[in-house]
């Protein structure tokens, strides 16, 4: 086996062990709808909860240790601050997973009228 098939392999093995904490924290974290100055996230959790949830379940021995943890996480898409303004941080920031991405996010948004005269909304 080459090096760069070993590099490919551990790589493999790194994304699986990625996509298994982010599943894990999934079921474990308190994910709810929050608001924050009228408008509500759906689907979120917070940052303080998932730090908690990385040290408590032995990924990370520290608060550092999980916020580096946590920013790989969202570098490699499985979490994302609901705005996509922080990497995970151990603060009340709303934070939710790729599956529950779509929920978040929804204003209605016109558009210049079709050939029809009608009006169709996009979501963005």
């Amino acid at each position: 086996m080459s090096h760069s098939q070993v590099h490919d392999e551990n790589l493999a093995d790194q994304d699986k062990l990625y996509a298994s904490i982010a599943e894990d924290m999934r079921i474990k974290v308190e994910i709810k709808d929050r608001k924050y100055h009228l408008q509500t996230y759906k689907k979120c959790f917070l940052g303080t909860d998932a730090i908690k949830y990385l040290i408590d379940e032995g990924f990370a021995e520290n608060v550092e240790d999980a916020e580096a943890l946590g920013k790989i996480l969202v570098d490699k898409g499985y979490i994302q601050h609901v705005t996509k303004d922080h990497s995970l941080k151990n603060e009340k920031f709303f934070y939710n997973f790729k599956q529950d991405a779509h929920f978040h996010g929804g204003k209605a948004t016109e558009t210049k009228a079709d050939s029809k005269g009608k009006t169709p909304s996009t979501w963005t």
